[in-house]
């Protein structure tokens, strides 16, 4: 096998199960993640862990790859706290599988079953002449992953004395529970540039509330959050977030005006690298608060919407005042 391969196959091993890198290692580079999914399931008899985890994605130094030998190199992958492929140079039982035509090594695959600690059974596979790597865990026990919670979760990769890595956050697609992460390296651009299609959810209204000016949920458990801190009655309107995530937009106002006021969105559209949403305050002629001799009273108004997913910048323009009543 190549050194880089060898490396990155050591780097997986010691995510899963928690083994620390070597700190002499050289770092390769930014490790590119195209997909990564994580299921969390328990076995229907014995109730013990029956969880998964797939990661596909390119290594970035391919001299390191074709140069891996299994019996010189070490091979790591380690993905959050945990350890999760861990080979050392010179294992004779490692099963790994080297690929090679006129001498040059091409492909190379390691296959392991029943590491302690974390069972099941590990594949990683990486073409050493495009870097790319294929890491399948089945049937194992990743509690440790799955209780340290799906963002900010670095994915190593360590080939002999070379490593690289990223770090991923995972969407959480069940009810805010960790019971399956879905991540994928979505680009940032939002769509082509004009109108995004786009639902209301609520329109609401607090008295003399700070909040932020513009949030977004896109997991179910920020969308939950989310809905609570603003005390809406009942429960929050089902939204699909491996599709879809959720736009809050505030304001405070002051009159004199209407009370409660409304918070309108009138438009939301890809603009390049970003997505712009135009607001605006309704304002009810039959409940208008004339400002003197009393105090018109203070209030939030927000709205609440569903629209695409998107992960790039958003911004908002405050758009005339108009008299609209409920």
């Amino acid at each position: 096998m190549h050194r880089t391969t060898a490396a990155l196959l050591v780097a997986a091993s010691a995510l899963l199960m928690g083994v620390p890198a070597t700190a002499s290692a050289q770092d390769a580079g930014e490790l590119t993640v195209t997909l990564a999914r994580a299921k969390f399931g328990t076995h229907a008899r014995t109730g013990s862990a029956r969880h998964t985890l797939r990661i596909k994605g390119t290594f970035p130094d391919r001299d390191a790859l074709g140069t891996f030998d299994p019996a010189l190199d070490d091979v790591t992958v380690r993905v959050g706290t945990l350890t999760v492929l861990s080979v050392p140079a010179g294992t004779d039982d490692a099963g790994y599988r080297i690929h090679t035509r006129h001498d040059e090594i091409r492909k190379w695959r390691y296959r392991l079953r029943g590491e302690a600690g974390l069972e099941g059974s590990r594949k990683l596979s990486v073409n050493a002449r495009t870097g790319r790597f294929n890491l399948v865990i089945k049937r194992a026990n990743l509690s440790p992953l799955r209780d340290a919670g799906a963002d900010d979760v670095t994915v190593s990769i360590r080939v002999g004395d070379v490593t690289a890595e990223t770090t991923l956050s995972f969407l959480i697609t069940r009810a805010g529970t960790p019971v399956k992460w879905h991540y994928t390296d979505a680009p940032p651009n939002p769509g082509p540039a004009g109108p995004r299609q786009f639902t209301s959810l609520v329109a609401f209204s607090l008295p003399n509330t700070a909040l932020p000016h513009v949030e977004i949920a896109r997991t179910q458990q920020e969308y939950d959050t989310l809905w609570a801190a603003r005390g809406i009655p009942g429960s929050p309107p089902a939204v699909d977030f491996t599709q879809d995530m959720v736009v809050t937009v505030s304001s405070l106002v002051r009159g004199p005006g209407a009370f409660p006021p409304i918070l309108d969105i009138v438009a939301v559209r890809n603009a390049g690298a970003a997505m712009e949403i135009d607001w605006r305050f309704a304002l009810c002629e039959e409940n208008v608060c004339p400002g003197a001799p009393i105090p018109c009273p203070t209030a939030t108004p927000f709205h609440v919407f569903k629209t695409g997913r998107f992960d790039g910048d958003v911004r908002t323009t405050q758009t005339a005042t108009v008299g609209v009543c409920p």
